[in-house]
């Protein structure tokens, strides 16, 4: 009987003693629970803000995209302004030199025939008549018809033109000035040689004296239109 009791005791021992080891290891499961709990909270906080900082980073990417397009397409038009603006200057610096050499041929155009047309010979009834030795005879001896004349002065008329609509207004103004007086120059030199080939054809006293246009061709050859000198420039 007492073997029985002891047998008994050591048992509820025993018992007691897996039962206190049962309770320890309760205690680190519950333990293990809670830092598992606390442990998916923070993955989840870790994933919410995973998902923050990739929504921000797309929307930073979208807006890193457009201000780049934007300052593509801001530098292609400067580049397009910067050509239109050298063009512009290139161009202007070309006119400015055109200009200027245009004006010097002008300036020295009109300060020619001042001193050419100064004396033009005179005929009266007192005295024979008489060729101005600054006169140009540079053109044929044969009389040249006044429709010739006409063509002449049309096709440099038609020349001119077209050169003064590339020039200013002030230009167009002094081209159509120096103009004018060249062709008021060529035809009165065109009637000239034409009235001395029929005072020579015609042997009226004091021709003689009249030089031919052959003699007198290499020295005074007639002047150029300084319009179309600078057109061929």
């Amino acid at each position: 009987m007492s073997s029985e009791l002891e047998l008994l005791k050591q048992r509820i021992t025993e018992l007691e003693a897996e039962n206190a080891e049962l309770r320890k290891e309760n205690t680190e499961i519950r333990d293990l629970r809670i830092k598992l709990l606390v442990s998916d909270a923070e993955i989840a906080e870790l994933k919410h803000r995973n998902n923050e900082f990739l929504r921000a980073n797309a929307e930073y990417n979208e807006r890193r995209d457009a201000e780049n397009a934007k300052l593509r397409a801001e530098n292609v038009d400067f580049r397009d302004r910067l050509t239109k603006v050298e063009q512009n200057q290139t161009l202007q610096n070309a006119l400015t030199a055109n200009d200027n050499s245009f004006n010097n041929n002008s300036s020295n155009f009109a300060s020619a025939p001042s001193a050419n047309l100064v004396a033009e010979p005179t005929v009266t009834q007192h005295e024979k008549p008489s060729v101005d030795e600054e006169m140009d005879t540079s053109l044929p001896e044969e009389p040249i018809p006044e429709e010739l004349t006409e063509v002449i002065i049309s096709a440099v008329n038609m020349s001119v033109m077209d050169q003064c609509d590339q020039k200013s207004l002030e230009d167009k103004e002094t081209v159509a000035f120096l103009d004018e007086e060249y062709k008021k120059r060529v035809s009165d030199e065109i009637r000239q040689r034409n009235r001395e080939k029929k005072l020579r054809d015609l042997g009226l006293p004091g021709t003689s004296d009249i030089p031919s246009s052959e003699s007198s061709t290499s020295s005074h050859p007639i002047p150029n239109n300084p319009v179309l000198s600078e057109q061929n420039a």
